[in-house]
């Protein structure tokens, strides 16, 4: 309420990432990051050294200490439905958050992340079908949405997408051809087990 009402990148930083708090059990979260801080939200994440002993940050990095380039959220204990308020953030590069409750599904808005070249969400609770949208995304690189339960077919233009390298969609409720993955140019690791695809392309 202090902060002035000029529609500034920080202004929006604190608002979309402040809905993913509270849309996602935040107060519940294993680690707080900083979130809700009187820190510029490029600051809100802390060190943890990962299984391998090496370092890494987790919470939010930013490009230019402005746009939010990653959401780094892995095991946190997050819980709910992502908040369409996401797709508002159309720097993001790179969304990760594997092995958390996250439930619903993914929304429409993220369509408008056409800079997205990553896309972790395994190890959740999303359900729904696998939007066309995604393949659109000409910067796609990898995209793991395995261990949830995404059930229908494949988009039927994922195998067009210019940058896809890695593809991983086991264990979901997925069913029906493999066909729309026929062509594929880039695709370097596919995994598609523990569905119900008919075998063969």
């Amino acid at each position: 309420k202090k902060m002035e009402l000029t529609p500034t990148q920080e202004l929006m930083n604190r608002y979309i990432l402040a809905t993913l708090y509270f849309a996602l059990g935040g107060e519940e979260w294993y680690m707080q990051m900083n979130f809700l801080s009187n820190a510029d939200s490029c600051k809100w994440h802390d060190p943890l050294s990962s299984e391998s002993g090496i370092p890494t940050t987790v919470g939010v990095s930013c490009y230019n200490g402005e746009s939010v380039r990653e959401i780094f959220l892995p095991a946190m204990n997050l819980k709910g439905s992502l908040p369409s308020e996401l797709g508002l953030m159309l720097d993001l590069y790179d969304i990760n958050l594997f092995r958390n409750k996250i439930e619903g599904v993914i929304p429409d808005e993220l369509k408008n992340l056409r800079r997205l070249k990553s896309l972790v969400l395994h190890d959740n609770e999303i359900k729904g079908t696998l939007p066309e949208w995604l393949t659109s995304f000409s910067h796609l690189a990898n995209l793991n949405l395995s261990v949830n339960k995404l059930a229908g077919l494949l988009p039927s233009k994922i195998g067009e997408m210019p940058s896809l390298e890695t593809l991983a969609l086991e264990k979901n409720f997925l069913s029906g051809s493999l066909h729309a993955l026929k062509g594929s140019s880039k695709l370097r690791s596919l995994y598609l087990g523990g569905n119900a695809f008919l075998q063969g392309l």
